[in-house]
């Protein structure tokens, strides 16, 4: 069976719909997804979590800075202690990076609905 340019047209149309719903799809669960911000964020426990996450991020923070500060610069200084303190930087930030991530989550969450609903809308004005 030979396929013609209208068979062909055909598949890519009817693939750009199947784009498209799924995309529909998609934005329809983000937008879903999306809570008020006193859901997330205006509980005592929130409030309380989130002083526990800034207060450890900023005590990673110190340590950091801390450690960054006590690498020696004595030529004397093994390159075994420096690799493994650079090793402790990197785990330190990394914890806190994490922290700072969830501590974001509802703002992220509250950003990525409204902009869902957004264009979810624009979509079905079309």
């Amino acid at each position: 069976m030979q396929s013609t340019r209208q068979d062909f047209q055909a598949l890519l149309e009817k693939k750009r719909d199947d784009v498209a719903f799924d995309r529909r799809r998609e934005l329809r669960v983000l937008s879903q997804a999306s809570v008020p911000v006193e859901a997330l964020t205006g509980t005592k426990e929130w409030d309380f979590f989130n002083s526990l996450i800034q207060d450890k991020i900023e005590e990673l923070s110190r340590m950091i800075d801390a450690l960054a500060d006590s690498i020696p610069l004595d030529p004397s200084f093994s390159y075994e202690d420096l690799i493994s303190q650079k090793a402790e930087m990197i785990r330190l930030r990394t914890q806190r990076d994490a922290l700072e991530e969830v501590r974001n989550l509802p703002k992220q969450i509250i950003e990525k609905g409204e902009s869902a609903q957004l264009v979810l809308q624009r979509i079905e004005e079309d």
